[in-house]
């Protein structure tokens, strides 16, 4: 497979057009430009996290820029398809760097953000800003449908119908899902619970799910009420 490549998505124009949708994906980037720009601020200059702070930052601005980009080739094109572009990525720096802006984002309320993944974790081919917006899309759904816990997040490698793959498990602790959600949930604005207090659309399990799939790959879960839920991302091995 060539280092580079575009790849069609199952995304259409007017979904990409909807105002919430937009703001639900442009949600989890703005909030961690706005904590590390916060955190840099109250820093001095010869702090050594520093560095790391202005990469997270600027890897955030390159996802809102693409976004933008995204926006406004659909914007201008209704028959428009989003596209992907694979790049040979390393799916362990992206969790952990993944499961740090979490620990800064949420360790103030409690909440802790465990990985646990080998070194040798295999690569994968993917859109890695892609794959920065399931793992939001699921994060953010552990922090809003739980009290503060330990969120843990596992990667592994296993075969599925005699096919490789990286698995990233991401297991919570909160109210969980009654098995009879489970097919549904993954539908565009389809909520388990009428209850206006937790703020959403019912889009970010729905957004994660197209780009699993556009990956080639599987997004799972398993949940029972009152025990958290656990959700499995399947992906292709890089070879």
């Amino acid at each position: 497979m060539p280092h580079n490549q575009s790849l069609k998505t199952p995304w259409q124009a007017p979904a990409w057009q909807d105002a919430a949708l937009l703001a639900h994906d442009m949600r989890t980037p703005l909030g961690a430009i706005k904590l590390y720009n916060s955190l840099l601020q109250e820093m001095d200059h010869d702090d050594p996290h520093r560095n790391g702070f202005h990469r997270m930052i600027s890897e955030q601005v390159e996802r809102l820029a693409g976004m933008t980009d995204q926006i406004e080739t659909l914007s201008g094109n209704p028959q428009a398809h989003m596209h992907l572009l694979l790049e040979h990525s390393s799916l362990r720096q992206l969790l952990a760097d993944t499961a740090a802006l979490y620990r800064q984002m949420h360790t103030e309320r409690g909440y802790e953000f465990l990985l646990d993944a080998p070194d040798t974790l295999c690569h994968v081919y993917a859109d890695r800003s892609a794959l920065c917006r399931v793992l939001s899309n699921i994060l953010d759904n552990a922090v809003k449908y739980s009290k503060p816990h330990p969120i843990i997040i596992y990667a592994y490698e296993l075969q599925r119908a005699g096919k490789p793959f990286t698995a990233v498990e991401i297991a919570d602790q909160g109210r969980g899902i009654a098995p009879k959600h489970h097919a549904l949930i993954f539908e565009p604005r389809y909520r388990t619970t009428p209850d206006d207090r937790i703020s959403g659309k019912g889009l970010g399990l729905s957004i994660a799910r197209d780009i699993v799939t556009a990956h080639g790959g599987m997004i799972e879960v398993e949940s029972t009420l009152g025990k958290g839920s656990t959700f499995k991302v399947l992906l292709p091995l890089s070879t």
